[in-house]
């Protein structure tokens, strides 16, 4: 943890909030957030760097705010597989 975290993290959800919403409602082709993918963070914990999971947020806004059903998350980072909870 350091000083700004929070804020940082909070930077990061709406960013990719943004991103999605602009994907859904068609705005946008193609949308790129270099620092998203704080994925590792669980619904009621933190996990290293990731205070809140941005990926979950996102597919949850998309599921309730514009009725999307499943939606796949593909991880490519190096390391063991947590998933998006």
């Amino acid at each position: 943890a350091y000083p700004g975290i929070y804020e940082a993290a909070c930077w990061v959800v709406g960013s990719t909030l943004n991103a999605a919403r602009g994907l859904v409602d068609e705005s946008w082709e193609r949308a790129f957030v270099p620092v998203a993918g704080l994925h590792h963070a669980r619904r009621d914990a933190a996990a290293g760097f990731c205070v809140f999971n941005d990926c979950g947020v996102a597919a949850e806004y998309l599921r309730q705010r514009h009725g999307l059903g499943r939606i796949a998350y593909v991880d490519i980072d190096a390391h063991h597989g947590d998933g998006v909870a």
